[in-house]
């Protein structure tokens, strides 16, 4: 698997139309689960309400799963850039959104098998590792591929709309 990040830093995402913000649909209240030592934006991510941990996805039809869009951080005056931003493990919580049908964003945190295969009509999946994995199956996917892009600042990317 290849991602699409790879060179440009850590993933990034634009909430092109999401509902989420405005109807309340947030996660912001659960910590990295033991385990995993950072997430980045642009990830879909798991949700245990119970025990308030996020965690990589594993599959299962019963997950809660949520896009990481949480707030940037500056950690370097010299070193600006949504590119340089990740949320590490006890440092803060982050904050996730869930997807609703129609909802459209754009990220960089994708994997596929062949990056130069990307195209639009594509689907994505939840991957167990965060990315979203890109490739021709519909069965299972929570997303499709609309465009072929680029971040603010350069970096390829995908817009997807919620299935």
């Amino acid at each position: 698997m290849a991602n699409l990040n790879t060179g440009y830093g850590y993933g990034q995402v634009e909430l092109n139309k999401v509902a989420f913000r405005r109807d309340g649909r947030i996660e912001a209240q659960c910590r990295l689960a033991d385990g995993i030592e950072y997430i980045e934006n642009g990830m879909i991510l798991a949700i245990d309400p119970v025990n308030h941990v996020v965690k990589k996805p594993t599959g299962d039809s019963e997950e809660f799963l949520a896009l990481n869009y949480s707030a940037e951080h500056m950690y370097d005056a010299k070193d600006r850039g949504l590119k340089h931003f990740r949320v590490e493990k006890d440092s803060f919580y982050p904050r996730l959104g869930y997807l609703a049908k129609g909802d459209i964003f754009t990220t960089n945190a994708v994997t596929c098998e062949d990056i130069e295969a990307l195209a639009v009509g594509q689907y994505g999946h939840a991957d167990t590792s965060g990315y979203i994995k890109v490739n021709t199956t519909a069965a299972d996917a929570i997303v499709k591929v609309i465009e072929i892009t680029t971040m603010p600042d350069g970096a390829p990317a995908v817009k997807f709309i919620a299935l």
